[in-house]
C-alpha cells in the first residue's frame, strides 16, 4: 500500500497524488477547446469569418507552444507523440513530390492547408490521451452532423440554407458546404460520434440523439452523393460486425433501408437516376478520369506528377487513356481523380502512396490494441467506433475523396491521432472509471 508521502518527497503538481488524477494545465484546456471550435466552424462552410478561424487556430499553437515550455520547466507532465515515423515519411514523400512537381507553385498553392492538418495531429495527440476528451469530441461531432443535417435539410424545403443563405446544387441538396458530396464527412464522423450512446448519464440526450438519425439519412438521400450513401453502409455493417451494441445499429440501418425504399418509390431527389447511373458503365464519368489518372502514374511512377495538379493535366492526358468502346467521357476540368489511391498513385507516385499505406498499418495496428484493451461498453465502442470511422474513410477513397479538400485532410490526420492514442486513452478511461488507482495497486492487480 502507498503510504502517506515523506517530507521532502512532494509530487510534481503534474502526477497525481494517492490516487487522485491531476489537475488538469490551461494549456491543455485552451489546446482542447481551439480543436473543438474549429470542428464546429465545418457546417457553416466559406460563410464562417476567416478571421475567427485563424484566431482559433493561433490559439491551439499558442496552447501547444505554452505547453512545451511547461515542460520544459517540469510544470507540465510530458506527451508523448505517436506515429511519428509514418507520418514523418508521409510528410517527406509530400514534400518530395512538390519539389520535383511539374507545377510547382500550384502544388504549394494547392498544400496551403497541409500545415493546419499537422497542427491538429500533433493537438489533439497533446489531449487525446484524457478520458475527458472523448466524451467532448464525440459530442462536438454531433453537434456538426445534425447542423449538416438540417441546414442542409431547411436549404431543401426552402431553396436556401439556415447557416448561408446557399442555394441548392444542380437540384441537389449542400447545406452551406461547396458541394453535395462534401456530406461524405458525415458517414466518415457518424461511426465515432455513435460512441456518446455509450456514455453514462445521458438521459434523455440519448433519445433525442437517436430521434435526430432520419434526419441525418434523410440529408444524406437528398444529397444524392453516392458516395456518402457507400459510407453510411460501411459504417453501418461495421459497428455491427465489430461493436457489442449490435442491435442498435441493426435498427438503424433498417430504419435508413426504409427511408432509402421509400426514396427510391417517390423518386425523391432523383435517387432512381443517381442508381441507374451506377448500374452502368458507360455512363459512369470516373471511368475516364480513373484511366487519365493511370495514364499520369505511368509517367511518373516514382514521385508522381505533383500534389493537386491532376486537374492541370486530365484532358491531355484523357487523350491517351484507352476509353471503352461508346464511352463518353467527362471533358470539363477535374480538379482530382475521384479516387484518393490513383490520386496518391498519379500525383505523389509509388513513394506517397506507399507512405500512405504505411500511415494506414499504423493506425491499424494502433486500433487492434485499443480493442484488445478495452473492457468495459465505452471503451470497446470508443475503439470500435475510430475502426468503423477508419473503414469508412479508406471505402469512400475509391470514389471520391480527395486531399485537395481541407476537411479530408484535417479528418485524415485527426483520424490519425486518434488511433495514435487509442491504446492510452483506452487505459486511462478504465483506471478513471475505476476510481483511478495508485500505481503500485495496478501493478499488484
Amino acid at each position: 500500500m502507498n503510504g502517506p508521502q515523506q517530507s521532502g518527497d512532494i509530487a510534481p503538481a503534474h502526477q497525481a497524488v494517492d490516487g487522485r488524477p491531476p489537475k488538469r494545465r490551461a494549456t491543455l484546456w485552451i489546446i482542447e477547446i481551439g480543436l473543438l471550435a474549429y470542428l464546429l466552424t465545418i457546417p457553416f462552410g466559406q460563410s464562417f469569418p476567416s478571421v475567427i478561424r485563424q484566431m482559433i487556430v493561433l490559439a491551439i499553437l499558442g496552447g501547444l507552444l505554452a505547453h512545451a515550455w511547461a515542460r520544459q520547466r517540469g510544470t507540465a507532465p510530458p506527451t508523448k507523440l505517436r506515429d511519428l515515423l509514418p507520418a514523418g515519411v508521409f510528410c517527406v514523400s509530400a514534400l518530395l513530390s512538390i519539389v520535383f512537381s511539374c507545377d510547382r507553385a500550384l502544388s504549394v498553392h494547392a498544400s496551403q492547408f497541409f500545415p493546419l492538418a499537422l497542427l491538429f495531429f500533433i493537438a489533439v495527440q497533446h489531449v487525446g490521451t484524457d478520458p475527458r476528451f472523448v466524451p467532448r469530441l464525440c459530442a462536438a461531432l454531433w453537434c456538426v452532423i445534425i447542423a449538416l443535417s438540417l441546414d442542409g435539410l431547411s436549404q431543401y424545403v426552402f431553396g436556401e440554407s439556415l447557416l448561408a443563405g446557399a442555394p441548392l446544387w444542380g437540384g441537389r441538396l449542400r447545406g452551406s458546404i461547396p458541394h453535395p458530396n462534401d456530406y461524405g464527412l458525415i458517414p466518415v464522423c457518424l461511426p465515432l460520434a455513435f460512441v456518446v450512446l455509450t456514455m453514462a448519464g445521458l438521459g434523455a440526450w440519448r433519445w433525442l440523439i437517436l430521434l435526430s438519425v432520419p434526419a441525418v439519412v434523410a440529408a444524406l438521400i437528398l444529397s444524392q452523393s453516392r458516395n456518402a450513401w457507400l459510407g453510411l453502409g460501411v459504417g453501418g455493417v461495421a459497428w455491427v460486425v465489430l461493436g457489442r451494441q449490435r442491435w442498435v445499429m441493426v435498427v438503424i440501418l433498417l430504419g435508413a433501408a426504409v427511408l432509402f425504399g421509400v426514396a427510391w418509390l417517390l423518386d425523391v431527389g432523383q435517387i432512381q437516376g443517381r442508381i441507374a447511373a451506377t448500374a452502368n458503365p458507360l455512363a459512369e464519368g470516373r471511368i475516364g478520369i480513373w484511366l487519365a489518372a493511370w495514364e499520369m502514374f505511368k509517367d511518373a511512377p516514382l514521385l508522381g506528377q505533383g500534389p493537386h495538379v491532376f486537374g492541370e493535366l486530365y484532358v491531355d492526358y484523357l487523350g491517351r487513356a484507352a476509353l471503352p468502346d461508346g464511352y463518353v467521357a467527362e471533358l470539363g476540368y477535374m480538379p482530382w481523380a475521384h479516387c484518393i489511391y490513383l490520386e496518391l498513385l498519379c500525383e505523389r507516385g509509388v513513394l506517397g502512396f506507399g507512405a500512405f499505406g504505411l500511415m494506414l498499418a499504423a493506425m491499424g495496428r494502433r486500433l487492434l490494441a485499443a480493442r484488445r484493451r478495452a473492457t468495459t461498453m465505452t471503451t470497446h465502442s470508443y475503439a470500435v467506433g475510430l475502426t468503423a470511422s477508419l473503414l469508412v474513410f479508406m471505402a469512400m477513397g475509391v470514389l471520391d475523396l480527395t486531399f485537395l479538400k481541407d476537411w479530408v485532410t484535417l479528418v485524415f490526420w485527426m483520424l490519425a491521432a486518434l488511433a495514435a492514442t487509442a491504446p492510452q486513452a483506452v487505459t486511462a478511461s478504465e483506471r478513471r472509471a475505476s476510481g483511478n488507482p495508485p500505481a503500485r495497486a495496478r501493478r499488484q492487480a
